[in-house]
């Protein structure tokens, strides 16, 4: 086969070519970028609405009633355990170790809403316990244990607290000497 056709000419021909496989490149790319960008656009929408969705549940929940509550028990717990420390400092017979011993009596379903010390007297003291039984049996059980304890020489323990069958609220008066102690 002849070669008919001059170098330059050949060259620009290439040139062309080069050019216009070039332009059809450019245009396949930009209709893949249109296609991606098209095909991707709703779950960018989704995600950043998420995102603000969880961005605001987290700023309602920094800003919740709940955190605020935990703050003012974490300063009330810090006040009553300064309280104790002055407590404890105190000569004598502690309200801490009365109220000790009532912990100990705690069984299984019983849970204390309150705790209370009293000095009746030098040698007669007084913790009075309220709180709520899971059952009539638990408040049964603890109210032998508060009798059978040693330290306390008596106990208050009303029947009306056992007219019901479940979550049965008590109030308990313990009554110690010095010397039982």
């Amino acid at each position: 086969m002849l070669n008919l056709l001059p170098k330059d000419y050949k060259n620009e021909i290439r040139r062309e070519y080069l050019r216009r496989f070039s332009i059809v490149l450019l245009i396949i790319l930009s209709l893949v970028d249109v296609f991606v960008f098209v095909a991707i656009f709703p779950s960018y929408i989704l995600i950043s609405s998420r995102k603000k969705i969880a961005e605001e549940t987290k700023q309602l929940i920094q800003n919740s009633s709940k955190a605020k509550d935990r703050n003012i028990i974490l300063t009330n717990v810090k006040d009553l355990e300064n309280r104790l420390k002055v407590v404890a400092m105190i000569p004598g017979d502690k309200p801490t170790d009365y109220i000790d011993k009532a912990l100990l009596l705690k069984s299984k379903g019983i849970c204390f809403k309150n705790i209370s010390y009293t000095k009746k007297s030098d040698t007669v003291k007084e913790v009075s316990l309220e709180g709520s039984a899971y059952s009539r049996f638990s408040l049964i059980n603890f109210s032998k244990e508060v009798k059978a304890s040693s330290w306390s020489t008596s106990s208050d323990i009303p029947l009306s607290n056992l007219a019901s069958e479940k979550n049965i609220n008590f109030f308990i008066n313990l009554t110690a000497s010095s010397t039982s102690r």
